[in-house]
């Protein structure tokens, strides 16, 4: 698993949680959130507050504050 598969799944332009990201790069959390954190550090990331970027209410299933990700 690289960073390559989670810039894929981050194309369309969407915000998406980590726990989406794992579901369609179907690879492990801590995978998926240790290439987050080095993509954020080179700039490749944005990250979001996921309570005001995600319009889907839905989609949000914790109350605990969530960061949402989407490419630059």
């Amino acid at each position: 698993m690289g960073q390559a598969e989670i810039v894929e799944a981050l194309k369309d332009g969407k915000w998406w949680l980590s726990r989406e990201i794992t579901e369609r790069v179907d690879v492990s959390l801590g995978s998926v959130q240790a290439s987050l954190r080095r993509m954020i550090e080179h700039g490749e990331v944005e990250v979001g507050d996921a309570r005001k970027v995600i319009k889907d209410k839905g989609r949000l299933k914790s109350r605990h504050f969530v960061y949402a990700y989407k490419l630059k």
